[in-house]
């Protein structure tokens, strides 16, 4: 049961950080894309 609940914690920070990253990899396109535009 240990094992279950330590690998669901490794996988929700897992997601979190690869959605961290990809937000702001976004943010950074979407910020160059704005400067272009101007």
């Amino acid at each position: 049961m240990q094992n279950i609940l330590a690998d669901k914690n490794w996988q929700c920070a897992f997601v979190n950080w690869r959605l961290k990253h990809f937000q702001q990899k976004w943010e950074s396109v979407l910020r160059s894309e704005m400067l272009k535009n101007k």
